[in-house]
């Protein structure tokens, strides 16, 4: 590898792999390697664009991007499964478009000049509501700027994968992403004050609780969901009540005429939801805490209308099993991943109940894993915030 990276990054076998993917291209000198984690919400999804507090956390899988000097005279780019070698940063790639744009992106804003190779590694499923899209942004733009030697915190990382995400390929999303894999701390829950982009960390006790993700194998594409629509729709409520954020609303707070209440009313309900959710974990009340996730889960498919039917099915399940104090899909919704909050003791178990339960078609193969919340890109890389 080029320049050092961090031994608790470079001993994780994703980044290895995509070491290993690079070299097996011809280019073994200087390569530069960014890793990002994936994200779950524990509670407070689609309301980070509203301004709302979300608390979520990095997981403990995630997408490693390797960059060097190219050998041909073309861009080359490689997973586990493809090889593309592209004339231009420009040139379209359904597969590695988000990593063509945070190329092009970081090119622009940090210069350099050559061409590249890349190659791509992952055991983070994508397109289930981890947040792959932003964590391969993310591992780009951090290879690219070890390439270039440039120092960079955790704030202008996050900022530059949104403006990838958001100004480069035009997804309506808010800051949750970005800022939940650069900031989120190990064996810590991550508030994030989407209005302010500060955070609040609350201390996680590990031996008493776990988190268990459920891959339902049901893959969403926000750009085709109807999740812009969402965006927009509760954006202009908040102008039309002009106030800037979902938590300016008090409690009892209804929509404007015209505008679709049951929306409204899951963000409003979900922002003090939130809260109550980080009273919560404050005064160390686990069943409150699952309780709230479980109730999170019902206004995401009752009011805001973006589960899917074996998201719901795998919920229904899960909170029935002994040992799971609660749980609800995470992410854009529309397909994805569940997550639940499980008491440690009983884990496996719950663990191998929902096995059972997974549905046996996707667009990729189903599955499920324990985890305790793991270090975003900041803590891993000892980066300034």
């Amino acid at each position: 590898m080029g320049l050092p990276i961090p031994a608790r990054v470079q001993e994780l076998q994703v980044v290895r792999e995509a070491v290993r993917l690079l070299e097996s291209g011809g280019e073994t000198l200087h390569s530069h390697v960014g890793y990002a984690p994936g994200r779950i919400t524990v509670i407070g999804d689609h309301i980070d664009y509203v301004g709302g507090d979300v608390v979520c956390c990095a997981l403990d899988r995630g997408i490693a991007v390797a960059l060097a000097a190219g050998a041909c005279r073309v861009w080359s780019i490689r997973d586990e499964t493809r090889t593309e070698l592209l004339k231009s940063l420009d040139a379209p790639s359904p597969r590695f478009g988000r990593v063509l744009a945070a190329l092009s992106w970081a090119r622009k804003k940090w210069g350099g000049e050559g061409i590249l190779a890349c190659a791509v590694a992952s055991d983070l499923p994508r397109s289930v509501g981890l947040s792959s899209s932003a964590a391969v942004v993310i591992a780009t733009l951090r290879a690219y700027a070890s390439w270039r030697g440039r120092s960079i915190t955790s704030n202008e990382l996050a900022e530059g994968a949104y403006a990838v995400e958001h100004d480069e390929l035009g997804i309506p999303s808010g800051h949750l992403d970005q800022y939940a894999i650069c900031r989120s701390r190990e064996k810590t829950l991550h508030e994030l004050h989407c209005h302010t982009l500060t955070s609040t960390f609350l201390p996680w006790k590990g031996d008493e609780a776990c988190f268990l993700v459920c891959d339902t194998g049901i893959e969403h594409a926000v750009v085709d969901s109807p999740y812009g629509s969402r965006v927009h729709s509760m954006q202009a409520a908040l102008g039309e009540m002009g106030v800037s954020w979902i938590g300016a609303c008090p409690r009892e707070a209804e929509a404007p005429q015209g505008r679709e209440r049951e929306w409204f009313h899951h963000c409003l309900t979900e922002e003090y939801r939130v809260r109550d959710a980080v009273d919560a974990v404050l005064r160390g009340d686990l069943p409150a805490l699952g309780e709230l996730m479980t109730a999170s889960h019902a206004s995401l498919r009752d009011d805001y209308g973006v589960s899917h039917e074996v998201c719901d099915s795998l919920v229904e399940v899960l909170t029935g099993t002994d040992g799971c104090l609660g749980a609800r899909m995470t992410g854009a919704g529309f397909g994805g991943c569940v997550v639940a909050l499980v008491r440690t003791q009983e884990a496996p178990a719950v663990l191998r109940t929902v096995q059972h339960a997974l549905p046996r078609s996707g667009d990729h193969a189903p599955g499920a894993w324990l985890f305790s919340p793991g270090a975003g890109v900041a803590e891993l890389y000892d980066m300034a915030e």
